[in-house]
């Protein structure tokens, strides 16, 4: 479902599409607890691309119950629409400090792009009858179900809330530097459900096996300075190749026995005797 408020308030950017709207009054989003059902919740200024909405719908279906957030970058105060000095990624840490590219969890959170299963909407509003807002229920829900809220950053949806105009023909732009590298599923525990349910997604599971035979192929055609790519492309799917790598076993030579049972060079073999 797409946020919609019952007036949208000029000036602003959205999205017009083809999602069921569930309408807000005062950002009220009180009629989710009317809606029977999980939600895959779009705010209303909200951009996310088929691909990735898709993809997001089906981590969310590996761990149903619980919420999943996907990160999505602030250019102004969400009370005052003030300009920020440097975007921010919406989600917070615990101290209220904003999550970092790659960063697997998040205590606080936006809505923006985000799954919630029905069970937890209905405890919410079960303890809490006054507004409902993503602060009301992030805070809620960091006190009474887990401050640990995982971060799909296979998807990026974009907050449609700035204003282009000074971006134009400007040298000195704020700048998100990037990560030194992408947050793997590897660093999450072995026993995290999100990186359960991804290995145990059959097309996880295709991928990771084709990976595996272009890596064998590299290292039987000595192409070892290719494999570390091909393994970091396997830890980003929560494998680790060099875990599951087969001891290497020692050069086979031929025996002794054969050594001598072998005849020089242009020397016929002498014919073995037996006893008659």
């Amino acid at each position: 479902m797409r946020s919609w408020p019952a007036v949208v308030p000029p000036g602003r950017a959205y999205v017009q599409d083809t999602i069921e709207r569930l309408i807000l009054r005062d950002y009220d989003y009180a009629p989710l607890a009317e809606v029977d059902d999980d939600v895959l919740l779009v705010e209303w200024d909200i951009a996310v691309d088929g691909h990735d909405l898709a993809l997001f719908a089906a981590h969310a279906r590996q761990t149903a119950d619980r919420v999943l957030v996907a990160p999505y970058r602030l250019y102004v105060t969400t009370v005052r629409s003030v300009p920020l000095r440097a975007p921010v990624w919406c989600h917070r840490r615990t101290d209220g400090s904003h999550v970092d590219t790659g960063e697997p969890f998040c205590s606080y959170f936006g809505f923006g792009l985000i799954y919630l299963p029905r069970t937890v909407v209905t405890a919410f509003r079960a303890e809490w009858s006054g507004h409902f807002s993503d602060g009301s229920f992030g805070g809620w829900h960091r006190r009474r179900v887990t401050d640990q809220v995982p971060i799909d950053w296979d998807v990026r949806p974009a907050h449609l809330h700035y204003d282009p105009g000074p971006l134009v023909g400007v040298d000195d732009l704020p700048v998100i530097p990037p990560p030194p590298r992408r947050a793997l599923m590897s660093d999450l525990p072995t026993d995290e459900p999100v990186r359960q349910a991804w290995l145990r997604d059959p097309a996880r599971q295709a991928e990771i096996a084709a990976l595996l035979r272009e890596r064998a192929g590299l290292l039987a055609q000595g192409k070892a300075d290719r494999v570390p790519a091909v393994d970091e492309q396997l830890a980003i799917r929560g494998h680790i190749a060099a875990q599951f790598e087969p001891p290497q076993e020692p050069p086979t030579t031929a025996s002794e026995e054969q050594v001598r049972s072998s005849p020089p060079k242009g020397r016929r073999a002498r014919p073995r005797q037996t006893a008659e």
